[in-house]
């Protein structure tokens, strides 16, 4: 009898034991679950902001993504033509670079509608070479360009870079000069020239930095210089191929120069992006029918 009774009592005390160990573990587990651990904090932590940063995204994506109306569309398409591709006005929107990292300084619109409204301060880097200036900014691509230039067969000389906005007083007196000359004196003929060729002085792409005036060191050599013939030479026709896979444009092309207002220069090139160039280089698309569609894509 005192055997049951002493037996019983220690089958009390273990299981008295056991549901204690339990309740620990339960309660344990919950301010575990309550609790998470740093490396669980951190992962939460970067998931939200993560999150967020997709929110941001999203949010200019579709500040650059607005849905235009037909008669929106109807009205871009009689102002943007893609010489190169002939593509629809929907096709030239779906394919619109939409980078929220782009430096919106790459792609300011400097022309004779929108000059400088007073003269930008520009960090510059110099070319050894040719002694000549342009934006601390594209030091690497200019030099990616050159480069490639170079190991193609087709060395390339900056004829001219950077420009103050009194340089390019004295550009425009300089070359009315010769233009008068060339024309026998013929003053209208020469301001003509002048206004098809040269920028004013507040409205120079030179004066950004981001504007390269590039020959072929061959093309030099023949003594030759600044001219439309250009375009046949060999390392024109390179450049016109390549140069936007380095970020940089043709800005004055062939048959645009209703829309730039500057006559046709193969040899003056336009530092926007490498994404935005070769959008632009598909389609055959002037800086001035891109900035026409990131408007009319912007949120009003």
């Amino acid at each position: 009898m005192n055997f049951t009774k002493e037996h019983a009592r220690k089958v009390y005390i273990t299981l008295i034991l056991l549901i204690v160990v339990l309740l620990i573990v339960l309660v344990g587990l919950f301010y575990a679950r309550r609790q998470p651990t740093d490396s669980t904090q951190e992962d939460q932590t970067a998931q939200s902001q993560q999150s967020q940063e997709s929110v941001q995204e999203t949010d200019i994506g579709n500040k650059q993504n607005k849905r235009l109306s037909r008669k929106e569309k109807a009205q871009l398409e009689e102002q943007v033509h893609a010489s190169q591709s002939d593509a629809d006005i929907n096709t030239l929107i779906k394919e619109f670079p939409r980078d929220p990292n782009q430096e919106a300084a790459e792609l300011i619109l400097i022309n004779k509608d929108n000059p400088f409204e007073q003269e930008p301060q520009v960090p510059l880097a110099y070319d050894a070479e040719s002694g000549q200036s342009f934006h601390e900014d594209i030091e690497k691509p200019v030099t990616e360009l050159l480069n490639a230039a170079q190991e193609a067969g087709y060395p390339l000389y900056i004829v001219s870079g950077y420009r103050s906005i009194a340089y390019q007083e004295q550009n425009i007196e300089s070359n009315y000069q010769q233009y008068l000359a060339q024309t026998g004196g013929d003053e209208e003929e020469a301001q003509r020239l002048t206004d098809a060729y040269v920028a004013p002085a507040n409205a120079s792409e030179h004066t950004t930095g981001l504007v390269l005036d590039l020959l072929g060191k061959d093309w030099l050599a023949q003594g030759k210089s600044l001219s439309e013939d250009y375009e046949n030479d060999p390392s024109a026709q390179w450049l016109m191929k390549n140069a936007a896979n380095y970020g940089f444009i043709l800005r004055y092309p062939k048959d645009k120069e209703d829309i730039t207002g500057y006559n046709y220069e193969p040899w003056h090139y336009r530092y926007v992006g490498v994404k935005p160039a070769q959008y632009m280089a598909k389609h055959g698309l002037t800086l001035e029918e891109f900035h026409l569609i990131q408007e009319a894509l912007a949120e009003e």
